[in-house]
């Protein structure tokens, strides 16, 4: 195998809060919480990521269904054990 059959773990990071974020219809809080990383600190990595040229919907836009657990989190059932007890 050579050095290019590996991705960086920031490459696989950066794919991984925006499919989420995609999949939370853009919903920053909501994709945090199923991320279980702070508001802020998701707030922070998108503005990295739009700052090296990577396209970061605004605010509640989004072109993907959210997934189950993030329809049960809005509806005030967590989707596992380590979500926010008050939704």
């Amino acid at each position: 195998m050579s050095h290019t059959d590996f991705r960086s773990l920031a490459d696989v990071e950066r794919e991984h809060i925006l499919e989420t974020l995609s999949r939370c219809n853009g919903n920053r809080t909501l994709a945090a919480s199923v991320l279980e990383i702070s508001v802020r600190g998701l707030r922070l990595k998108l503005n990295d990521y739009a700052r090296c040229g990577n396209v970061v919907a605004p605010p509640g836009i989004a072109d993907v269904k959210p997934p189950d657990r993030c329809r049960r989190y809005r509806s005030g059932v967590p989707g596992n054990a380590r979500s926010v007890a008050n939704p």
